[in-house]
């Protein structure tokens, strides 16, 4: 899909060369009650054929993302990360925590840390805890602005057009940033986030002090951790890069933010690897009832002809939709494809003019 492609061009932007070894998702990182887990083998990776491609193609935002990286997180990727896992037992907003593991200078990122506006230390149990406000919208990356920044064309990165279509108009953005008052930040949209330093090989992030810490009894060996024969992790492929899995998704219309289509599934589970020469990408909805997997698969359907129509005269990009096979059996519905890295990397050079285009369309608009 054109939504597959898009997601893969963000996610290779990030692959640098690594010397860490490879980090497969490790079950005692993740609590034996989690409702949702998202694990990324950060050195898998690096080593993929995709990343070897776009490290040679796209030099330039591989740089600018290892250098705000370091300047934003005190972090060298291609250096220091290993694998990220995050997770939660709710499916409340904010309540997930994330595990990043590989190697880092601890002081270098404690004094990072040190210098956000209005953090607070406690001291627990031999660790530091940092705890913050993060504002709404704070600490996102922003290619675009990277990459203007750092004097790179921004025809050079696909991802940059998209994100501008989704900005207001720059005379919006200057009147709604006149009506804020300096002495008057709004903090409507902030959120609590702790950060914990476990001797340099280690990082936890939590939505709460309290989250945090209980993050660091479960990695010291001190609370159950998920088994191997958890129903999010039993048919995890063993090749992926990527995985997710989420269960009792039902539960998910208990908070505030409504998800009818996910709610009316028992489980979901999402992979992305590569074997041999070849990208693959898996997903496995198993719905409620049969009549809900029926019109899942029908829908998917749609939305495999509706890329294609989407893909017009890109042949590279409509032609990965043909690699595409949905399956569905009972309450249980698969979607597989897999293609070649090249042809990945063709269509995503296929893409380029469209989006310098749209960059054009929307300066003659302004």
């Amino acid at each position: 899909m054109a939504q597959r492609i898009f997601t893969i061009a963000i996610v290779c932007f990030f692959l640098t060369t690594s010397s860490l070894t490879a980090a497969p998702l490790n079950p005692e990182f993740v609590p034996k009650d989690a409702k949702w887990i998202l694990h990324v083998d950060y050195k898998a990776f690096t080593e993929s054929a995709i990343a070897e491609r776009i490290r040679t193609r796209r030099p330039q935002v591989v740089e600018m993302v290892r250098n705000w990286c370091l300047e934003s997180c005190g972090v060298t990727p291609d250096k220091d990360i290993s694998s990220v896992t995050l997770f939660s037992d709710s499916y409340k907003t904010h309540s997930g925590a994330a595990v990043f593991s590989g190697r880092y200078d601890e002081a270098k990122v404690q004094a990072l840390l040190e210098k956000k506006r209005d953090v607070s230390k406690t001291e627990f149990d031999g660790h530091t805890y940092f705890t913050w406000k993060m504002p709404h919208g704070h600490g996102s990356f922003n290619p675009q602005q990277e990459m203007e920044h750092l004097g790179v064309e921004s025809s050079t990165n696909p991802a940059a057009s998209d994100h501008q279509a989704s900005e207001q108009p720059s005379t919006e953005r200057s009147s709604n940033k006149a009506q804020s008052s300096p002495n008057l930040p709004d903090t409507a949209g902030d959120r609590e986030v702790t950060a914990v330093l476990l001797d340099g090989k280690q990082a936890v992030m939590a939505g709460s002090l309290e989250q945090a810490k209980d993050v660091v009894q479960l990695l010291a060996g001190n609370e159950p951790t998920l088994k191997a024969d958890s129903p999010l992790i039993a048919e995890m492929p063993t090749d992926a890069i990527v995985y997710g899995a989420a269960i009792e998704l039902s539960e998910i219309g208990h908070h505030e933010r409504p998800f009818p289509v996910l709610e009316q599934h028992e489980s979901i589970r999402w992979s992305l690897g590569q074997r041999d020469d070849e990208m693959f990408e898996t997903l496995t909805l198993v719905a409620n009832e049969r009549r809900v997997a029926r019109e899942m698969e029908t829908a998917l359907e749609g939305l495999i002809a509706l890329g294609k129509l989407w893909a017009g005269d890109l042949e590279k990009l409509a032609e990965l939709y043909d690699d595409t096979e949905i399956t569905r059996t009972r309450r249980t519905v698969e979607v597989d494809w897999q293609g070649d890295v090249e042809d990945v990397m063709a269509a995503l050079d296929e893409l380029q003019p469209r989006f310098q285009a749209w960059r054009e369309y929307k300066k003659q608009m302004r």
